[in-house]
């Protein structure tokens, strides 16, 4: 299956488990979404590794937008490069594989440095899986989680106040 490269932060990972308490922490929720999301979009960039030749058009391709409607604020996360193949590559890694032209009987040109190439077959060692969004995915449900925490004891304790 392959890796999803957008993902949505936004109030529904709070709700789903806070449904109960009411509208007392939506001012909190609100903010800590923020939060998450400029963090999200952060580690995501730090995680993008630069391509082989030291740009870093990829990593500078993740772009985050924020939507408000009257009840819901969302960011998206995702990276406008153009082939996306190759960033569930980046994700997912690959295995040792075999290249060869697209045309029967064609070649595969490029330049490694100074030289360039012309050949039928390459023989691709493959490539390391950076678990970009994955591994960040991960760790924002462990903050959501966190948070959610933090969200009932201040609940509880503007209860305990008598404040509803």
């Amino acid at each position: 299956m392959p890796a999803r490269l957008t993902f949505r932060i936004d109030e529904r990972l709070f709700m789903a488990k806070i449904r109960g308490v009411g509208t007392k922490v939506i001012p909190y929720v609100k903010a800590d979404i923020k939060d998450i999301a400029q963090w999200a979009f952060g580690a995501i960039k730090e995680k993008t590794p630069k391509t082989k030749t030291g740009r870093t058009e990829i990593k500078d391709l993740w772009k985050m937008t924020h939507s408000k409607t009257a009840t819901r604020e969302r960011y998206v996360i995702k990276n406008l490069y153009p082939d996306q193949d190759i960033l569930i590559y980046m994700e997912e890694g690959t295995v040792p594989h075999v290249i060869t032209p697209k045309k029967a009987g064609g070649f595969l040109h490029f330049f490694i440095g100074a030289d360039e190439i012309f050949t039928r077959m390459v023989k691709h060692p493959g490539t390391p899986k950076y678990e970009m969004v994955g591994s960040v995915e991960a760790e924002l449900l462990k903050k959501v989680d966190w948070l959610t925490k933090r969200f009932f004891t201040h609940v509880n304790r503007l209860e305990a106040m008598g404040i509803k």
